[in-house]
């Protein structure tokens, strides 16, 4: 009797798993939904990380920031009293470019343009222009050097005027900035610098397609006649 009875608890167990806990532990799905949680929460950690780590890097930074800020700024170049078309190069290698427009569209795409490293020299070397305290060239143009005498016969010297400023050293590293007139320049020494003739342009471009309106068409009115009739006047457009 004995005996019988040791086999039919051999049995149980065996049917259990031998598992002393009722039902066999803790079911297979919960330890999987146990991992997910694990896994999600740690993804989540990482992504947080990785955010506040970028965020730090273009806090130290500053604006323009990379792949945030869209700013615009004109500019043109004057030789020996002459402005330059603006330039036609459109390449874009770090966020700082020129439609064809006369403007610096500034929105840098990585940290190296960005901030205080976004300057003058970024934009003259995207669209191939050399630019130096002592040289300045449009993209395959003529070369100006200081103390050049093409400037009718008196010696030149680059400078840049940016707002109202005057700057002859350093013009590589001139800040860019949102809505600045920049004219890049050689002349003789002490010439007045004018805005660039592009200025108007901020104002017209459409920062949703990065184009610029149709400028307004001037009207003129015709008198009534010398005869003191009714025709109406009417407005023509060139």
């Amino acid at each position: 009797m004995g005996r019988a009875s040791s086999s039919k608890k051999v049995s149980r167990a065996a049917s259990t798993g031998g598992g002393r806990t009722k039902g066999g532990g803790p079911k297979p799905y919960r330890w999987w939904a146990l991992l997910a949680v694990v896994v999600l929460i740690g993804s989540l950690g990482i992504l947080f990380s990785r955010t506040e780590r970028r965020d730090a890097v273009l806090a130290t930074i500053g604006p323009p920031r990379a792949n945030v800020d869209h700013w615009h700024a004109a500019y043109g170049v004057v030789l020996c009293g002459t402005f330059q078309a603006p330039i036609q190069d459109q390449s874009d290698p770090r966020g700082i470019h020129s439609h064809a427009d006369g403007l610096i569209h500034i929105h840098p795409f990585v940290t190296g343009a960005a901030g205080k490293n976004a300057v003058l020299s970024e934009f003259a070397d995207a669209v191939g222009m050399t630019l130096t305290d002592s040289e300045v060239r449009m993209p395959g143009g003529e070369s100006f050097k200081e103390g050049d005498t093409q400037c009718n016969g008196q010696p030149g010297e680059v400078m840049v005027k940016v707002n109202d400023d005057i700057v002859t050293k350093n013009v590589g590293d001139i800040p860019l900035t949102d809505n600045a007139l920049i004219t890049i320049a050689f002349a003789p020494k002490g010439a007045v610098l004018p805005d660039p003739p592009t200025a108007g342009n901020l104002a017209r471009l459409d920062p949703r397609t990065e184009l610029l309106a149709p400028e307004p068409s001037e009207t003129t009115t015709t008198p009534p006649p010398a005869d003191g009739s009714t025709t109406p006047s009417t407005t023509v457009a060139p």
